[in-house]
């Protein structure tokens, strides 16, 4: 296990070049989510994105809603910093920081709901409710955007999960 360090970003984009240079197929995935962002704020919107887009609603749609709301809400990127450091020290299959950011259901469900919270807490409730749903269909995972949960939380796989308002 390799816990996130304080350059929490240069870290992962370290973790993502070491893959690259042992699984060269891997490359463009990996230039994708992580090396050719700026930064983690930015890393992580499109993660999100990527996850939640679908042929109505484009990535690159989806990508601006959600770096505009990580923009205005720099506490989603740190509260997803912290599920990192959880999910790292917790679990043992997390052998760095890039597997949970990259593969985990649970965290990128989760920071979806941290971004739906603040589009919720924004007014914004047909597109708070609209992020749930599209949580809902790709991840199986229903968390209302209303549910205030803190930062430095571990949900393992999150399938099935239900957490109302």
């Amino acid at each position: 296990m390799q816990p996130i360090d304080a350059d929490s970003w240069s870290s992962l984009k370290v973790l993502a070049i070491a893959q690259v240079e042992q699984e060269p197929i891997l490359s463009g995935h990996l230039y994708d989510l992580v090396l050719r962002h700026r930064g983690y704020p930015e890393a992580l919107a499109y993660l999100i994105a990527a996850t939640l887009s679908n042929q109505v609603f484009s990535l690159a749609a989806m990508a601006d809603l959600i770096g505009e709301t990580v923009e205005r809400n720099p506490e989603i990127a740190t509260a997803t910093l912290a599920d990192l450091r959880a999910i790292v020290t917790r679990d043992p299959a997390a052998e760095s920081p890039l597997v949970p950011f990259l593969y985990y259901k649970g965290f990128k469900g989760l920071a979806a709901h941290r971004v739906a919270h603040a589009i919720w807490n924004e007014g914004r409730r047909g597109v708070a409710r609209f992020i749930q749903s599209r949580v809902a269909d790709s991840l199986a995972m229903d968390i209302h955007p209303a549910a205030r949960i803190g930062k430095g939380v571990f949900m393992d796989h999150g399938t099935a999960l239900v957490i109302g308002e």
